[in-house]
């Protein structure tokens, strides 16, 4: 297959792949939140577990999942979506114009969330100083993303994906079965997509907690090699 063809990326993720990715996100936002709650006030940090009681190793675990991941090295599928104020932004527009931060997350106002999206504010002179811009999507609603901003002043854009079409092209909001339940779930990402429109990277799993800083330096060894 071509690889400048863009895809629906979810075609890439088999059942199993979903699912397991989907059960480490539900003990990763558990484990962000927690840590959020308390690291991101600046009072120690407890010591973040998996399910089986062992140190979560924020880093390795998101570069392992990594190496897994197919879609690096194909084009990234291009959208068009509301932010905060309601203006119409799509992927063409940050084409040729520099690097592409692209993350999804479950909710506004959540504390995993909230984590991600201020870290990647404090982050944001040296994401430009990469030439690189920071978008964050999720399904909430353009005036709910305006709050969220105004809430915590943040820097970053917030796009509105309300039906979900655009997450389930990224491989981003799949249906899943944890312990008999079944849902529909929301995939914590982040794709790092570079000035010519192309994935360079991707992050099928995420650890708030971090994630930002861990982005920068692999923004930077990649440019590093170009």
């Amino acid at each position: 297959m071509n690889a400048n063809i863009p895809i629906q990326l979810s075609k890439l993720f088999s059942a199993s792949s979903a699912l397991s990715a989907a059960k480490t996100a539900a003990v990763v936002w558990m484990c962000g939140a927690v840590i959020c709650l308390v690291g991101c006030v600046g009072q120690p940090e407890p010591v973040a577990r998996d399910a089986r009681g062992q140190p979560l190793d924020a880093s390795a675990m998101e570069e392992a999942a990594s190496s897994r991941s197919k879609v690096i090295g194909r084009m990234a599928p291009d959208f068009t979506l509301p932010d905060d104020n309601g203006q119409m932004r799509s992927l063409r527009d940050f084409r040729g114009r520099g690097w592409l931060v692209l993350y999804f997350y479950p909710a506004d106002d959540t504390p995993g969330c909230t984590c991600q999206a201020t870290e990647f504010t404090s982050l944001l002179y040296y994401f430009h100083n990469l030439d690189a811009s920071v978008v964050g999507i999720s399904s909430d609603a353009p005036n709910a993303h305006a709050h969220f901003r105004k809430q915590y002043a943040l820097e970053i854009e917030l796009l509105s994906d309300t039906d979900h079409k655009v997450m389930s092209q990224y491989g981003a909001f799949v249906d899943t079965t944890i312990a008999g339940l079944h849902e529909q779930r929301v995939i914590r990402s982040t794709f790092l997509i570079d000035p010519g429109g192309k994935i360079a990277w991707h992050w099928p799993e995420v650890i708030p907690k971090g994630h930002a800083q861990r982005v920068a330096e692999k923004l930077e060894a990649l440019k590093a090699q170009r």
